[in-house]
């Protein structure tokens, strides 16, 4: 396996070769990847808050389902806000 210093010296390598705007956006995918993608997987206390609201669905009326389902077709237009590269 490789050592933190290779890695980071080849990371440093990959960002001279890149102009000053090309090292901002790869700067702001690092930090997005970093946040959204290597978070740790939910925590068994997660699980079980999870777990414990998981039949609420079910109890909704028909307006509130209506609500719900209008809710989570429009969450993908969110998805992307948070960064903008």
């Amino acid at each position: 396996m490789a050592s933190k210093s290779l890695y980071e010296g080849e990371l440093l390598a990959e960002l001279k070769e890149l102009s000053e705007a090309e090292q901002a956006k790869l700067l702001k995918l690092i930090r997005f990847v970093r946040e959204e993608m290597l978070q740790e997987s939910f925590s068994l206390s997660d699980k079980d808050a999870i777990l414990r609201h998981a039949g609420l669905l079910a109890d909704l009326t028909p307006e509130e389902e209506q609500r719900f389902s209008h809710a989570v077709r429009r969450r993908p237009l969110f998805r992307n806000r948070r960064i903008r590269l």
